[in-house]
């Protein structure tokens, strides 16, 4: 997997949204977005990979805990994948999302 300083900046997740739009990305770019930055020992998309692997099991039932049952994935980056998904979820019930 490319380490996303190896990627042409016009390629990367964030400058594609930049200039094409969010709807231009994959779930995976999405994530590593949302994400911002890898762990310890792993890039941000082998990060992402790793929570979309769980997200596709049980998106719904997703927790912190499940979350933070992947390596290294500790509270901080757990909540920040749990906010979007429950902000997605308050969206969606409010006909915010189209």
């Amino acid at each position: 997997m490319k380490k996303i300083k190896n990627i042409p900046k016009f390629d990367r997740p964030r400058e594609k949204m930049q200039k094409e739009d969010v709807k231009a990305l994959s779930n995976f770019e999405l994530s590593a977005v949302l994400l911002g930055s890898g762990v310890k020992d792993k890039d941000v998309f082998e990060v992402a990979k790793d929570i979309l692997k769980l997200v596709e099991k049980d998106f719904e039932n997703l927790t912190l805990s499940k979350l933070k049952s992947i390596e290294e994935i500790g509270l901080a980056k757990a909540s920040q994948i749990i906010v979007g998904k429950d902000n997605y979820f308050s969206f969606e019930a409010e006909g915010m999302l189209k």
